[in-house]
């Protein structure tokens, strides 16, 4: 890409700006898709690791997943 309307490529964007891409692209596939299955849109998410997406951004969201799917995602009860 151009780097979109500041010409920002890898490092010079902004680490919020690198997780928001990520975490949009997956909430958008996901609402895409009548199933639940997040493995799925998740392989296509991190197929653009290192092009699209910041790989580090990529395997933490990957992590933070499958910690909620094995309900230990440290959420706490009022």
């Amino acid at each position: 890409g151009t780097g979109g309307p500041d010409g920002l490529k890898g490092a010079d964007i902004p680490p919020a700006s690198r997780v928001i891409a990520a975490c949009e692209a997956y909430l958008t596939a996901r609402d895409r898709r009548s199933s639940n299955d997040h493995l799925l849109v998740l392989r296509r998410i991190a197929a653009g690791a290192g092009t699209r997406f910041d790989p580090w951004v990529i395997a933490a969201l990957r992590s933070a997943l499958d910690r909620r799917a094995s309900g230990s995602g440290g959420e706490r009860s009022a």
